[in-house]
């Protein structure tokens, strides 16, 4: 899936707050982030790793692309090293093996998004939390304290999957055959949470007022507004990975129950939570796949017949490898964000030193246009400029727009480093728009007086309503 486009529109907040970083330094990012850089309710240790490969290796999407394999392979790992830390080594590998049969999944994994990073810390924190309670050492506690503060630091909705760690602690707390190991057990969990406390002073203190304006704002809008942001749990566990999975984990249970093994709680109390709360998002749920996968993969490492076993796999596998390949890969190759995708590659083919882009109004969509410009920012080699021409930066928003799921792109103001100041250079200029026969505004027409259409990309899945088509215009006398 790594040539597919970007699909979801809050990579436009990730790639600017990483941009800010790359461009100001890092001083600038930790003084601005949530004040000056709009962070809506996004977390800063994703988009500052993400910044840092910007600011390393250049404004690619393939070292944001290879940063997420990495966190995604290290995930997979986790899921093998927690299986084999409460049971053993077939648990580990076939847990780690359901990981990889998630088709979902696979399509997250090169976008320059949040989940698959906030999932890797999370599971992070469930393996160094479990090894420091059930392990003396002193580095265990320093690291799972660490990797907690992590954890909570990617993404808002790992703090209330975090609550697995006091069960975590009960679990071993009454697994202990002696008194002196119950005793362990109990100042091992308080050391960890002395510890975190002690890590989580810095980052509090620096953040205090964003942190409390941003939970306010998942408080009073985001979670009332959850029921415009669902998809059905038949969908996400029949469709979105192989239903075995699902069917497996709920095998788990009922084998946990027959063999009075509580440690199956540990990995089971992230999808209860979430059946219990009813949460609906996949996206949401993203970070608990780990734990859903080390479910699947106790159920089938107790079969006794090890050609069963293994045909199983094989067959969830590959399975679920064909419908990532011949689904959800080639519907995305026909999603209208490719249309971005296309036109920047075009316009770096160009002589051309910058692009201004113009953006029209979304005809079908409730989506603020202005989020198409970090995105096309993101494919492109080139200056990327913007003119506010309809005054969008001082733009107010609507009693509609305020109460919309997508009220984040209205919010969205175009970053000072795309503004068009004393450009004396001729640039092309990419049009983005929502319909083929829509029509310019004059002061357009106006601007493009001296330009000639290039090339356009109207790819349309036909499915969703916010659509991004592309026009690129050169200038006259250049080539024609």
């Amino acid at each position: 899936h790594r040539g597919n486009p970007e699909v979801i529109l809050d990579a436009g907040r990730y790639f600017s707050q990483a941009k800010y970083l790359e461009i100001y330094g890092f001083a600038f990012f930790l003084d601005q982030w949530g004040r000056g850089i709009m962070a809506w309710t996004d977390l800063p240790l994703v988009p500052l790793i993400y910044g840092v490969i910007f600011k390393v290796f250049g404004e690619t999407r393939f070292g944001i692309q290879l940063i997420n394999i990495g966190f995604f392979a290290g995930t997979v790992y986790l899921t093998y090293y927690l299986g084999r830390h409460l049971w053993n080594h077939r648990v580990g590998v076939y847990g780690a093996s359901m990981l990889l049969a998630i088709p979902y999944l696979h399509t997250q994994v090169p976008l320059m998004m949040v989940d698959v990073p906030a999932m890797f810390f999370l599971t992070l924190a469930v393996v160094l939390y479990t090894r420091a309670v059930s392990q003396e050492g002193k580095w265990n506690i320093t690291l799972a304290a660490a990797a907690v503060l992590l954890a909570m630091l990617a993404k808002y909705s790992n703090w209330l999957m975090l609550s697995i760690l006091p069960v975590i602690s009960i679990i071993y707390f009454i697994n202990a055959d002696h008194a002196d190991e119950k005793k362990q057990v109990f100042r091992r969990s308080v050391n960890i949470l002395v510890m975190f406390s002690l890590l989580a002073i810095i980052p509090v203190v620096w953040g205090f007022d964003v942190f409390l304006n941003q939970i306010g704002l998942l408080v009073n809008f985001q979670l009332p507004i959850l029921n415009g942001w669902t998809e059905s749990h038949i969908s996400t566990f029949f469709y979105q990975m192989h239903p075995f999975i699902a069917l497996s984990a709920l095998f788990s249970l009922y084998l946990a129950y027959r063999r009075r093994d509580k440690k199956l709680m540990i990995i089971a109390w992230m999808l209860l939570l979430i059946l219990a709360m009813d949460i609906e998002r996949i996206r949401y749920l993203i970070i608990v796949f780990p734990m859903l996968a080390l479910m699947a993969g106790y159920a089938i490492a107790h079969l006794h017949n090890m050609e069963i076993r293994r045909y199983l796999v094989l067959s969830i596998l590959a399975t679920a490898s064909t419908v990532s390949v011949l689904g959800h890969a080639s519907f995305l190759r026909d999603h209208s964000a490719v249309n971005m995708q296309a036109a920047a590659n075009y316009v770096n083919a160009l002589e051309y030193s910058g692009v201004e882009v113009v953006l029209l109004e979304q005809q079908q969509s409730s989506v603020n246009p202005m989020i198409s410009l970090p995105l096309f920012d993101f494919y492109t080699q080139k200056n990327v400029f913007y003119r506010d021409l309809a005054g969008q930066n001082e733009y107010k928003l609507t009693d509609a727009q305020k109460k919309s799921t997508l009220r984040f792109t209205w919010e969205y103001k175009s970053p000072e480093y795309h503004n068009l100041v004393n450009q004396e250079e001729q640039n092309v200029i990419a049009v983005i728009y929502s319909d083929k026969n829509q029509v310019l505004p004059v002061e357009i027409e106006e601007k493009l007086s001296g330009y000639y259409r290039g090339k356009r990309f109207n790819k349309d899945e036909g499915i969703f309503r916010y659509k991004t088509i592309v026009d690129i215009y050169l200038p006259v006398g250049n080539g024609k």
